[in-house]
């Protein structure tokens, strides 16, 4: 029989190799797994995989959750504007300074014609970028000791502390529509089950009554 040192170290090297297999996997996901960790990367990457895109609509919940660009160029279609791709950049709790960001992040993007912003007074204050860790212009040395410099260090080199925001359960969804055949998905989905439904083929955006508050619908064609 083994003694408890022998299979103590067993133990360790499974743990051990568990890890490293997990962290490989996080390195080779890249920048896609970081993009998981938070809604507005998320559609960033999105938008990136979509390709060129005439119209985008960025700013809070409120523009996520009330435009279509599906619905909308359907519309324009039937009046006779065809071909328009749009896309919703809008997410949850968008900061100013997020905005900030993203519109730095559009400037020059090949194609694109007219970025549509939405304001709201609670995103005029002054908040962080979104998937910031620290806010803007907070000092890195700021925090000292030990425990702190091992903290910086795991998250400077190692990618699943970094990005280990990716591990809940909401994000891992994210992550499996991330990986889904590009052009699937145009932004207006807000829920797992729509990103998930999206990235399958089998979910599309209803128009309903016009009233808004209507669940989204699963259909059997892609």
């Amino acid at each position: 029989m083994d003694n408890p040192r022998t299979r103590l170290l067993r133990f360790a090297a499974a743990i051990g190799g568990l890890l490293f297999a997990l962290e490989l996997g996080a390195r080779a996901a890249g920048p896609l797994l970081h993009a998981s960790t938070n809604r507005g990367l998320t559609k960033l990457a999105l938008l990136e995989r979509l390709g060129p895109v005439e119209l985008v609509f960025a700013g809070s919940s409120r523009t996520q959750d009330g435009i279509s660009p599906r619905l909308l160029a359907s519309e324009l279609a039937a009046r006779g504007w065809p071909g328009l791709r749009a896309f919703n950049l809008a997410f949850t709790a968008s900061t100013l300074s997020s905005l900030e960001a993203l519109a730095i992040r559009l400037e020059g993007r090949p194609g694109l014609r007219l970025v549509v912003i939405e304001l709201s007074v609670p995103q005029l204050g002054d908040g962080p970028v979104a998937w910031a860790e620290k806010p803007e212009g907070a000092p890195l040395g700021a925090e000292r000791g030990l425990e702190a410099w091992l903290g910086r260090e795991a998250r400077a080199h190692v990618t699943l502390v970094r990005d280990r925001a990716a591990l809940i359960p909401e994000n891992l969804a994210r992550l499996a529509a991330l990986l889904a055949l590009p052009g699937r998905l145009d932004g207006s989905e807000v829920r797992v089950a729509e990103e998930l439904g999206a990235a399958a083929g089998r979910w599309r955006a209803q128009d309903g009554s016009g009233e808004g508050g209507e669940p989204p619908e699963l259909s059997a064609q892609p």
